[in-house]
């Protein structure tokens, strides 16, 4: 909790960065992206695909990156790939 700390505290944002974030996150939203697609996604893709007006498809599979799918168990892929994931705190 302590490191958390230090980073909201080193970090400054400017104002219209801010907002200009909001706003991709809002329009990647409004196109069926699922929260949890950011997980697997840096900021620099969704901006592109919110550029291009990328809806999301049924299954993302051609989003998520290899070196996360290797970190992730078969069933964590399959809420990814299927926008359902909520977090493997709140299934165990």
């Amino acid at each position: 909790m302590e490191a958390r700390r230090r980073v909201q505290l080193y970090h400054t944002i400017d104002t219209h960065l801010l907002a200009e974030m909001l706003e991709n996150l809002w329009a990647f939203r409004l196109l069926w992206w699922k929260p949890s697609d950011t997980l697997y996604m840096n900021y620099d893709r969704v901006k592109a695909l919110v550029a291009t007006n990328t809806h999301r498809p049924e299954d993302a599979r051609s989003f998520i990156p290899k070196d996360f799918a290797t970190r992730q168990t078969p069933e964590d892929i399959s809420a990814f790939r299927a926008g359902t994931y909520t977090g493997r705190a709140e299934r165990d």
